[in-house]
C-alpha cells in the first residue's frame, strides 16, 4: 500500500494558555494539617504522662511507651522459700519440754549410763539399773532426758525412759550355770540310752523341737558319748527376762563304725527366766 493512500490533516498542537491561571496551595494545606495532628498527639501524650496513666520506660525490643505498672501489689514468695523454717521455728524445736514426774528405766539389758551432759561423749556419773525409778525433769531434746536418780542430777537417753516399770525376773549366776550344765549331761545320757524325756525340762519353744531332731540324728550314727570336760561361765542379763550363758566342753564320741573322736564345742545358751529358766536359743559362740 502506498503512503498517499492515507489522507490526513496536520494539526498544530495547542499550547496551554497562561492567562487567568490560579496558584495551587494544596501542598501547604497538607503540611499544616500534619503539623497540627502531631502537635495534638504530643499534647495528649503529655497529659497522659502527667496524670500517670502511662509511663515512659525502655523496652529493648521496640522502644514503645509501656503502661505504668502497679507497684503496690504484694510480692508472692516461691514455694521453696515458704517451706524453709524460720529462725524462730528452729529455736522453738530444740526447746526443752517440761515433764516433772517419776518414770522408769527400760529397753536395756541391765543398766544405762547417767551422764553429766546431754551427749554420748559426756562423762559418766553412774549406772542406773533396769526398772529403777528416775524423776524426769524435762526432755532436753529429741535424744536425752534431764533426770535425777537418788539425788544425782544428770542425763539419760530418752529411748531408755518408759512410763511403766518393766517386769524384771530375778536370778543368780549359779542357777543359770547349773541349768546349762545339767542340760548337756541329760543330752549325752539321751544319746546313750535313747531317753528324750529331759527335753521339756530344759528346753522350750522352737529350741525344744530342734533338740528332738538333733538327738535323733546323732543317735543314727553314734554309739555313745562321754563328757571329758565342761565349763559354763559368763552369765549375762540381756533383757528383763533373759540371760545368756557360755558353755565350753569336750565330748568323746564313739561312732557305730568304731571310730572315736574328741569334739570341742563352745556354745551360747539363752535362758528364759519367766519360763523356769528354760533354754530358748542355742548358737555357736
Amino acid at each position: 500500500m502506498k503512503n498517499d493512500d492515507y489522507n490526513y490533516e496536520y494539526t498544530q498542537p495547542l499550547i496551554p494558555s497562561t492567562q487567568n491561571k490560579q496558584p495551587n496551595n494544596t501542598g501547604l494545606i497538607v503540611a499544616i494539617s500534619v503539623l497540627a495532628s502531631i502537635l495534638a498527639i504530643g499534647i495528649i501524650i503529655a497529659i497522659l504522662i502527667a496524670t500517670g496513666v502511662i509511663s515512659i520506660g525502655k523496652d529493648n525490643s521496640n522502644g514503645f511507651v509501656q503502661p505504668a505498672q502497679n507497684t503496690s501489689a504484694p510480692v508472692q514468695s516461691s514455694p521453696q522459700q515458704e517451706s524453709q523454717p524460720t529462725a524462730a521455728n528452729i529455736t522453738e524445736s530444740v526447746k526443752p519440754v517440761p515433764v516433772g514426774r517419776t518414770m522408769f528405766v527400760g529397753n536395756c539389758n541391765k543398766s544405762v549410763t547417767l551422764r553429766n551432759a546431754p551427749s554420748v561423749n559426756a562423762a559418766e556419773l553412774r549406772q542406773v539399773d533396769l526398772a529403777d525409778e528416775v524423776y524426769v525433769i524435762e526432755y532436753t531434746n529429741s535424744e536425752f532426758a534431764h533426770v535425777t536418780h537418788y539425788g544425782t542430777d544428770g542425763y539419760i537417753g530418752r529411748k531408755y525412759i518408759v512410763e511403766t516399770r518393766p517386769q524384771v525376773w530375778e536370778y543368780n549366776d549359779a542357777d543359770a550355770i547349773n541349768q546349762v550344765s545339767n542340760s548337756l549331761r541329760a543330752f549325752v545320757n539321751g544319746i546313750n540310752t535313747g531317753d528324750t524325756s529331759y527335753i521339756p525340762t530344759y528346753f522350750a519353744g522352737s529350741e525344744a523341737e530342734q533338740e528332738y531332731k538333733t538327738n535323733s540324728t546323732i543317735r543314727n550314727s553314734v554309739e555313745s558319748e562321754e563328757i571329758l570336760s565342761l565349763n559354763c561361765h559368763s552369765v549375762q542379763r540381756i533383757s528383763a527376762s533373759h540371760v545368756t550363758v557360755i558353755r565350753e566342753s569336750v565330748i568323746r564320741v564313739v561312732y557305730k563304725d568304731g571310730r572315736t573322736k574328741d569334739v570341742s564345742e563352745r556354745y551360747k545358751y539363752t535362758l528364759d527366766l519367766s519360763n523356769g529358766m528354760r533354754i530358748i536359743a542355742l548358737t555357736e559362740a
